[in-house]
């Protein structure tokens, strides 16, 4: 196909307005949707909508609204990847999302739908219903309904995302971090292990400057991390909110005065963090060498979980 468009980059947003556009637009599309989910193709579309956070689990790229020939109120999730990794916990509150649209808001079905390129779908086992980017392509080029100048745009903008995901990025190992996680990972387990850092994998890339701590007894969508910052000051150790970036004021008003004067509260992508600095560590030098400083580390990790087993424990 004759190259249509210049993109100098296509994001997960790009394909999430596409889509949304085909769902408002295109009968076929929605019937496409429908078919791949066990859907009566006759059922009335209601509405869909983009980026939306509910129930303090976290946003939702995609959500579509129908009601079928028996009156019965469905609900469909969808979230769209081309290569990011899934956020911790993120697959699990999808699905928590769509039980809370059945018990809370009465809805009668919910559905959690993931849309990716096929390379990206062969490696993800969390998710029971996907589509392909692939799949998807296929239908705008065979879709009578549409111009053929439009299609082939369209089409190519898949492209586009289907080729991102497959360059990709592949991280190189580096054998110096991969050592001092593992140093790390055992020495968090002989002084907190009720901490639960995750174990680090077998080869670790030089740019994982992220340490996940996954203790129990607290909410699932709140994680400890700690943070190396090679170009800054100070390390971090935060308490993060997963996708709660819509908490982040009502946190503020409630808890301020209750977490220490040299804690702060910041804004992190879509979610935010409750942050501690520390002193700088390196993951390049030898652990030994740091082991004080990792260990007033876990000190001040294990204050902040005991804080919130005491404000946000698991219900």
């Amino acid at each position: 196909m004759e190259e249509l468009i210049k993109i100098e980059a296509i994001r997960e947003r790009d394909i999430d307005l596409l889509l949304l556009e085909e769902i408002h637009s295109s009968l076929s599309f929605r019937n496409l949707i429908c078919r791949y989910l066990g859907i009566n193709e006759g059922s009335k579309f209601i509405g869909a909508w983009h980026s939306i956070h509910s129930f303090n689990l976290g946003e939702t790229d995609l959500l579509i609204k129908f009601v079928d020939d028996r009156n019965n109120k469905i609900i469909i999730l969808i979230e769209n990847k081309i290569d990011a990794a899934f956020t911790n916990g993120q697959a699990k509150r999808y699905i928590e999302r769509a039980k809370f649209y059945i018990e809370e808001k009465k809805y009668n079905k919910s559905f959690v739908l993931l849309i990716a390129p096929l390379q990206y779908l062969q490696n993800v086992v969390a998710f029971t219903d996907t589509l392909s980017y692939e799949e998807i392509k296929r239908f705008l080029l065979e879709d009578s309904e549409l111009p053929m100048a439009r299609k082939q745009y369209k089409s190519q903008i898949i492209d586009y995302a289907i080729e991102k995901k497959r360059r990709g990025y592949s991280p190189v190992p580096d054998s110096q971090v991969t050592e001092f996680q593992h140093k790390y990972y055992e020495f968090s387990n002989d002084l907190f292990p009720k901490l639960n850092m995750r174990k680090p994998n077998d080869q670790v890339p030089s740019g994982s400057g992220h340490i996940y701590f996954s203790p129990e007894g607290i909410q699932n969508n709140i994680s400890l991390v700690h943070k190396f910052k090679d170009k800054e000051e100070f390390d971090y150790i935060d308490i993060q909110f997963d996708g709660q970036i819509d908490s982040m004021n009502q946190f503020i008003n409630e808890y301020e005065e209750k977490i220490d004067q040299d804690i702060s509260v910041e804004k992190a992508n879509k979610s935010f963090v409750v942050r501690k600095r520390i002193d700088k560590m390196s993951r390049f030098i030898p652990f030994e060498d740091q082991k004080n400083k990792l260990s007033t580390a876990l000190i001040e990790l294990n204050n902040l979980y005991s804080w919130l087993l005491i404000h946000f424990p698991k219900k």
